[in-house]
């Protein structure tokens, strides 16, 4: 009774501020802590023990279901796949053996003759007094009697392995397998561009050698009546020679005088810009004058012209 008595009236502390409480206090006066007893510990331990106990039950029987679902559904994927399998497998062996059976047939028949019979689809098999006749069945190789042909319409030429086209309307271009375009040996890929034209392209352009201009280098279409193209040609009406160097007309058609890209006057070797101005002279002009040195003042810097019946102009006469 003693011992009771004294845990009864045993010095609590608050376990926060270390304030002294009465024995019943449940809060701290002065922090307002809850006051902890051993009675209520212990309480606390059972509760939290049961609490224990019923988690552990719970996952016990949730692991405990998620294995069986585990192995049901691995039992169901198991037998779907032999399942698959076995369905796969039967096909092939039927076909097995209806090859086998359509190959090889035999009729049984008794008989004691001998074996006398022959034939290159059958054959006698004796045994005793009994015999045998198998029978093959002979099947033609389907290899040999297909063949390809030619893809062009209405053609039945027969073809080599790889090929489109027969070689008569295979286009005539090397490593070519298109059909060639009508009335040409060759596909529109490689068909002059000219029109009625069945030439092929020559080098990388688009027209035949016969239709390419001549400059070198040039793939444009010669014009009509030349040899080369309007921008490598002479300007001159129905000349073939192409154009002199950064000029606009060929060497026969040029004008004489240095540096000049003009064409020639007609009965002259110069343009109308360096041709002499007197009336009938086909000569070029003298220096930085109109006329040429026949026609002009022998004065030193004059460039008129002469006059009839002198050497000097009507100003230094």
């Amino acid at each position: 009774m003693n011992k009771s008595n004294d845990n009864n009236d045993q010095i609590i502390f608050c376990r926060k501020c270390g304030n002294k409480l009465l024995p019943d206090s449940v809060f701290c006066e002065k922090c307002g802590t809850k006051v902890v007893t051993n009675n209520s510990v212990e309480s606390d331990n059972n509760i939290t023990y049961r609490n224990d106990t019923q988690e552990f039950s719970s996952k016990h029987s949730k692991t405990k279901a998620v294995l069986i679902v585990s192995v049901i559904v691995s039992i169901l994927i198991i037998g779907s796949a032999v399942f698959f399998l076995r369905n796969n497998n039967q096909p092939e062996v039927r076909d097995k053996e209806s090859t086998s059976v359509s190959e090889h047939s035999s009729t049984y028949k008794e008989t004691s003759k001998p074996e006398t019979y022959s034939h290159s689809t059958e054959r006698l098999v004796t045994q005793e007094s009994r015999t045998y006749v198998t029978t093959r069945k002979v099947v033609p190789n389907t290899s040999e009697l297909i063949k390809n042909t030619c893809s062009s319409s209405g053609c039945d030429n027969i073809i080599d392995d790889f090929e489109d086209y027969c070689p008569e309307h295979k286009c005539a271009e090397n490593n070519c397998d298109n059909e060639k375009d009508l009335l040409s040996s060759y596909c529109y890929y490689h068909k002059c561009s000219a029109s009625r034209c069945e030439n092929g392209k020559y080098k990388t352009g688009n027209y035949c050698i016969e239709h390419t201009c001549n400059e070198e280098y040039c793939n444009d279409k010669k014009e009509i009546n030349s040899d080369y193209c309007f921008m490598h040609g002479c300007r001159e009406p129905n000349c073939k020679n192409g154009a002199a160097d950064h000029g606009r007309y060929c060497a026969e058609h040029t004008c004489a005088e240095r540096n000049c890209s003009d064409s020639k006057s007609i009965g002259s070797e110069f343009c109308f810009l360096h041709k002499c101005n007197y009336g009938g002279c086909d000569n070029g002009r003298s220096g930085y004058g109109f006329y040429c040195s026949e026609h002009t003042c022998i004065k030193s810097g004059c460039s008129n012209q002469k006059s009839i019946t002198s050497d000097y102009c009507l100003s230094h006469d």
